[in-house]
């Protein structure tokens, strides 16, 4: 659950991204509220490299911070595609000006969590303590 996260984007307007504008969220069945507060870089789509920038524009593929009005329950894009996903609505005109994919929830990354990729027999490990032991109720890892 959280309402600041690190998203990448991909933005489909004319008009460039407003940092600390205000956009409408719409992410599975829910609707929020959100603002991005920074743009961390922005993808160079012929060399793939990080470009740092302050600006968003047509086709631009880039890794923002997304403050949202509220909490909400997320899921890294990368570990279900169905909530990790959300359309970006500008407020005034309806118009869906992005697209984006959550990558994690920024308070993880303030405090230093660092997602662990675990082996294949780690992960094996895991399908088969959960199958067989399932009173020591043992989190599902990806």
């Amino acid at each position: 659950v959280s309402s600041k996260l690190g998203v990448m984007v991909v933005w489909m307007n004319e008009n460039p991204l407003e940092l600390n504008g205000n956009y409408i969220i719409k992410r599975a069945t829910s609707v929020i509220n959100g603002t991005f507060k920074s743009i961390e870089y922005k993808k160079d789509i012929n060399s793939f490299k990080e470009m740092p920038t302050n600006k968003l524009e047509l086709n631009d593929i880039a890794k923002c911070t997304l403050w949202l009005d509220r909490q909400i329950a997320v899921d890294p894009y990368n570990k279900n595609r169905h909530t990790g996903s959300f359309i970006i609505i500008d407020r005034y005109s309806n118009t869906t000006v992005g697209a984006g994919m959550i990558v994690q929830s920024v308070q993880d990354s303030e405090l230093g969590v660092q997602t662990k990729e675990y082996t294949q027999a780690e992960k094996e490990l895991n399908v088969y303590i959960r199958n067989n032991f399932p009173e020591w109720d043992c989190k599902e890892i990806f």
